[in-house]
């Protein structure tokens, strides 16, 4: 509390252009605050197990959480239809494309959807798509290759 109004005093010599003042508030609100952290801390013991307990289970929850945006996401949406129609071309049961870059173009206008009257593209960037292909290829490559050891 008196680091606070320490800090007030500060602010209000800066204020009226008092420097040297407003630099010996700032002083003693930093002693004080750190004093106060000092006597907050000092008698109290940390149980390291509950804590570790208590982040696990932030953490568990945060992923369920993150989880459930990315199933609600229509970008999410587009992207997995994307990537089969890039496994489907891929192994030539699809639609071909000349590059990658053309693919990224091709799906960003055939993944948009009309909504109130506007278009609405679930995928924006081509370029981005383009860089997925790069890393969906690769992937792809890797499980061909697996599958075909004797």
């Amino acid at each position: 509390m008196l680091a606070t109004a320490y800090a007030a005093q500060a602010t209000a010599a800066a204020l009226i252009d008092e420097g040297i003042e407003a630099w010996r508030q700032v002083a003693d609100a930093n002693h004080y605050h750190g004093a106060a952290r000092g006597l907050l801390f000092a008698g109290v013991e940390i149980n390291r197990a509950q804590l570790d307990a208590q982040a696990a289970a932030y953490k568990a929850n945060a992923h369920l959480g993150a989880k459930a945006k990315l199933a609600a996401d229509p970008k999410q949406a587009a992207k997995a239809q994307a990537h089969a129609l890039f496994v489907a071309w891929m192994e030539g049961t699809g639609e071909a494309f000349d590059s990658h870059a053309d693919f990224g173009r091709k799906m960003v206008a055939r993944l948009t959807k009309r909504e109130k009257g506007k278009d609405v593209p679930a995928l924006i960037d081509c370029a981005k798509v383009a860089e997925w292909c790069t890393d969906w290829r690769r992937e792809w490559e890797r499980q061909r290759r697996g599958s075909r050891t004797p």
